[in-house]
């Protein structure tokens, strides 16, 4: 039982890590555009 929350624990990791991955990324995204406009 507990390593099944172990492994939960880890893939909520997994989610909240790639997730503010792509929310950093999006963001750079969006001062680059910025950039290239003006």
């Amino acid at each position: 039982m507990p390593l099944y929350f172990v492994f939960i624990g880890r893939e909520k990791y997994l989610v909240v890590s790639i997730w503010k991955n792509l929310k950093a990324f999006s963001i750079l995204n969006l001062l680059i555009k910025r950039d290239n406009a003006s």
